[in-house]
């Protein structure tokens, strides 16, 4: 188990084997983001080795802006 704090964020990426990551399977070559602070749960590895990556969050992404749509002739 790992403790994610509310401003970082983590990727986790499989190495080799298998292992569920907050219930969810990812094998070898599988990667996910987790972008939520909390717990994460490493559970049912099978011959597993991963890379954790605690990032910070760093500033929302800006939003876009809607451009206006010409009308068809």
């Amino acid at each position: 188990e790992l403790e994610l704090d509310r401003n970082r964020r983590a990727f986790i990426h499989v190495a080799r084997g298998s292992i569920a990551v907050n219930e969810t399977r990812l094998n070898a070559g599988d990667g996910v983001k987790v972008s939520a602070g909390g717990q994460i749960v490493l559970q049912h590895g099978r011959d597993a080795e991963v890379i954790v990556f605690d990032v910070p969050a760093g500033p929302p992404p800006p939003k876009r802006k809607s451009t206006p749509r010409l009308k068809s002739k």
